[in-house]
Formats: C-alpha cells, sequence, structure tokens
C-alpha cells in the first residue's frame, strides 16, 4: 500500500466545513428550538429509541439518530441562510464579487456614495417586475432591524463590504485572463468573470487553495450563526411586544430570570449587537474569500502546477 493509498484510507470522512458550519450550528440551534419551540408550545423532547434486546444496541443507535439530526439540521439552517442572508444581502450589494469590484476601483472619499449608488441600483434590480416577491419574501424575516439598516446607510458604516484589492490588480488580472487564453472573459460590473477567475486558482494554484477554504468555513459560520440569531431576535421582538399587550409570557426573558420592560430591552440590545457581528463578519470573511481568490490568480507564477490533493 503506497503512501496515497493510506492517505485516502486515513482522510476524515467529515471536512472542516461539515464539523464546524453543520455540526456546529446544528448544535448552536438546539437551545433556541427548545426555547421557542417545544418549551413555548408545551411540546415533549424528541426520543430516538431502538427497541430491540440489547440496552447498548439501542443507545447506540439513539445516539447516531441523534448525531444524524443534527447534521441534517444543519444543513437545513445553512440553506434557509443562503436564502436569507446571503440573498438578503445580494438584494442591496448584488455578488460579492461584484462588490468587491465595485468598491476596489473607487477611491477612498467617494467609496461610500460609490456604494450608496451600488445600493440604489441593487434595489432598483430586485424590485423589478419579475423579482420582487421573491426580494420582499427574503426581506420579511429582517424587518425589526429595517431602523438599523437605515443607520447603517447614512451612517456609511460599509468597511464589512469594502475591499482592499487596488484598480491595479484588476489591470492585473484583465492581463493574466488575456495571458492564459482566457481573454473571452472581461472583469466587469454585472459580468460572469468571477466564477472562471475561480476555478482557474482551484485547478491551478493549490497552494491558494487552504486559504480560501478557510475563509469559505469562517463565512459558513457566520451566516448559519447569522440566520439563527436573527429567528431569535424575532421571536423575542414579538415575545415583547405580546407582553406589551397582554402583560403574559409563555418564556422567562432572554439572558433574564425576571420579567420587565428593562430585561426585554437589554434581550434585543444584545441578540441586536450579536447579530451585527454576526452579518458583518459573514459578509467580511466572504469578501476576503473572493479577494484571495483575485490575489492568487494576478499573482500566481506561470506555470503553476495543476490542482493535485492537498494536506
Amino acid at each position: 500500500m503506497g503512501p496515497e493509498a493510506i492517505k485516502g484510507v486515513v482522510r476524515p470522512v467529515f471536512a472542516n466545513y461539515d464539523i464546524v458550519v453543520y455540526f456546529g450550528c446544528g448544535l448552536f440551534s438546539l437551545p433556541a428550538i427548545n426555547r421557542y419551540y417545544i418549551m413555548g408550545f408545551g411540546f415533549s423532547h424528541p426520543k430516538f429509541e431502538a427497541f430491540t434486546p440489547i440496552p447498548w444496541v439501542n443507545q447506540g443507535i439513539s445516539a447516531l439518530c441523534f448525531l444524524f439530526g443534527i447534521y441534517v439540521l444543519g444543513h437545513a439552517i445553512a440553506y434557509l441562510a443562503s436564502q436569507f442572508i446571503e440573498k438578503f444581502l445580494e438584494i442591496f450589494f448584488g455578488k460579492t464579487s461584484t462588490a468587491v469590484l465595485w468598491t476596489s476601483l473607487s477611491r477612498s472619499r467617494t467609496r461610500n456614495s460609490r456604494v450608496r449608488d451600488l445600493i440604489k441600483f441593487r434595489l432598483a434590480k430586485s424590485f423589478s417586475r419579475d423579482r420582487w416577491i421573491a426580494t420582499i419574501i427574503r426581506l420579511a424575516p429582517h424587518i425589526f432591524m429595517i431602523p438599523a439598516y437605515v443607520a447603517i446607510y447614512y451612517i456609511g458604516a460599509f468597511g464589512f463590504i469594502s475591499s482592499r484589492i487596488s484598480s491595479e490588480v484588476i489591470a492585473r488580472c484583465r492581463q493574466k485572463l488575456a495571458d492564459r487564453g482566457m481573454g473571452d472573459i472581461y472583469i466587469a460590473a454585472n459580468k460572469p468573470w468571477y466564477k472562471p477567475i475561480e476555478q482557474w486558482v482551484i485547478n491551478n494554484n493549490p497552494l491558494a487553495v487552504p486559504r480560501m477554504y478557510n475563509y469559505l468555513v469562517i463565512s459558513g459560520l457566520f451566516r448559519s450563526l447569522s440566520f439563527i440569531v436573527l429567528v431569535v431576535f424575532s421571536f423575542e421582538f414579538v415575545m415583547f411586544v405580546h407582553w406589551i399587550l397582554t402583560a403574559h409570557t409563555h418564556v422567562a426573558v432572554f439572558l433574564s430570570g425576571s420579567r420587565d420592560v428593562a430585561s426585554f430591552i437589554n434581550a434585543l440590545m444584545v441578540l441586536a449587537g450579536f447579530f451585527a457581528i454576526c452579518i458583518f463578519s459573514y459578509a467580511k470573511f466572504q469578501r476576503r474569500y473572493i479577494e484571495e481568490t483575485i490575489f492568487a490568480f494576478a499573482y500566481a507564477p506561470e506555470g503553476s502546477p495543476s490542482s493535485r490533493p492537498t494536506d
């Protein structure tokens, strides 16, 4: 058995993305499910039982079912996050590659105005005749956050989406496309230029792939966390309004055993702050993934080895 065969045997079944994003966020969501669904509606906890005459077999099957259920739940959360976090940001900025290109071709003193122009253009496009229904559906879970988004727009806090790629690097990428026989691909906003560059890097620059994958895992983690925290914030906000109207609460206030206005406001502020950290971090690391790909394409030495398995 050769070294490559041995590596194939000992290579873990699950990749880092599976463990961190799917298992991690699946586990992280369990307290919220217990609080707002099981306790909130008075349900009992689900049981994974196998009826065999051997106790340890029952326990093993139950544990495996529980772990597999968490993994599937993590996949479901990741999908919902792609629709209500990733696609939500695309309503305002388009694809991350578009935002990177848009901000890379602007100067620092004009960057905020250019980003606002991009947001106006994207909103007009998102509410076009054939897209407005999908746009409203993706905006709906964020309804309680809209005042914060408006404040961000007018303050100009766009650092999470502003790129460190310079116009010189973009020009170098355009030249590299011509040098590598990819001259039919043109780097411009609303053009399908990024995916071919990404695939070239993956196939020809294996040293850059681990760095790219690291950013991909982190951005995926924060994307799912953003969705979980957004759901928790929405539940707490609705419970707060319900308490104001009826003086009745289903469960204790988040992070507090008391039921008063100060406790509700504190909980909402903490959750809003955590959500801002998560969604900004997702956008930031997704942006850095794009930037790493562009840098790897622009500065990879000619004659780079083709893609091969790396540890």
